[in-house]
């Protein structure tokens, strides 16, 4: 995250359970990440056409996108 709550300020609470769901939002999207891989590994030893497998590569690059801290 980007800051921590100063000594003292309220909600810490929720500040914590905040980072915890965004460290397990990162997980979750980090384990269908691996799950794509695999399907574009198979798309390609399928002989999937290369649109198609371009169009899983940007899904994938957009995905780690999100989860770049």
């Amino acid at each position: 995250m980007y800051g921590r709550l100063r000594k003292g300020d309220e909600l810490w609470d929720v500040f914590d359970e905040f980072e915890k769901m965004i460290i397990k939002l990162r997980s979750n999207q980090r384990g269908e990440i691996d799950r794509l891989d695999k399907v574009i590994a198979r798309a390609k030893e399928a002989g999937t056409s290369e649109a198609v497998v371009a169009e899983l590569d940007d899904l994938r690059a957009r995905m780690e996108a999100e989860i770049a801290e």
